[in-house]
């Protein structure tokens, strides 16, 4: 199955700064996309060193990667897990749970975005 890695920047654009990634299947890229995007449009946010961060999708770019870089980066970070995150990455998908933005009824929707596929 494919892999994606999802980057938590902090200002996109050419001064950005990198706070966190995280490699993740189609699927999984998926259901985070999902909750990150009902997190902004709720206006929500997460604590990071006890500043509060908002939820904006604009700061979570995904890339696709390769097997390899995969190997690379997970040797680089010290990442032993599939899903598991580096640096800074906030828990969007139970926030959104936590919240009842989603729930264990709902299905991915597979047409979310057919960018992550």
């Amino acid at each position: 199955m494919a892999k994606n890695i999802v980057i938590f920047q902090d200002a996109p654009g050419e001064e950005n700064t990198l706070l966190g990634f995280k490699i993740l299947n189609t699927n999984s890229t998926k259901q985070l996309m999902k909750a990150i995007s009902l997190l902004s449009n709720a206006n929500e946010k997460f604590e990071v060193d006890n500043i509060s961060v908002d939820y904006d999708t604009e700061k979570f770019e995904v890339l696709k990667i390769s097997t390899g870089d995969i190997k690379v980066l997970s040797k680089l970070f010290n990442i032993e897990e599939e899903e598991e995150s580096a640096g800074v990455f906030p828990d969007a998908i139970n926030d959104a749970y936590e919240l009842g933005l989603l729930s264990d009824d709902e299905e991915i929707d597979e047409d979310f975005d057919e960018t992550y596929e």
